[in-house]
């Protein structure tokens, strides 16, 4: 059986924060690997064998990520330049990984100091055993 309280909204909030900390999270994972997709590909020059342009010099979020995996410790020679990758992968790797830590951790910090521990639920009654204070306090 369901437990119904419509006079308990406040832990809705709760739930609403949560869900839109974690939409934020996910926008901010997609924004982070286009800007190393960018990166990537304005280091390698844009080059036409790049898989994943939209328009122009413009590539799709996750690109890096397939690039790396096609390329992971090569050397790419674009004219007559030779770029090694590997370090351009781990710059990557850092601009997705480091921001999205500490906006996870700040998002976490925020859910366990806003969210608030859950009250008894009050469906068969919120009767609870004394602690050690209220023992006294009735004087037992």
């Amino acid at each position: 059986m369901t437990e119904q309280a419509p006079y308990r909204q406040h832990e809705q909030n709760g739930r609403k924060f949560v869900r839109t900390a974690s939409e934020l999270l996910f926008v901010g994972l997609i924004a982070f690997n286009w800007l190393a997709t960018q990166r990537a590909a304005a280091a390698m020059h844009y080059a036409p064998f790049l898989s994943g342009r939209l328009i122009a010099h413009v590539y799709q979020p996750f690109g890096w990520w397939w690039w790396q995996y096609r390329w992971p410790h090569s050397g790419l020679q674009i004219g007559n330049r030779v770029i090694f990758l590997a370090p351009m992968w781990r710059v990557c790797e850092h601009l997705v990984i480091y921001p999205m830590l500490v906006l996870g951790g700040i998002a976490a910090l925020f859910t366990l100091f806003l969210m608030k521990p859950h009250t008894p639920a009050d469906l068969h009654g919120s009767a609870t055993w004394a602690d050690a204070r209220e023992i006294t306090k009735a004087g037992l």
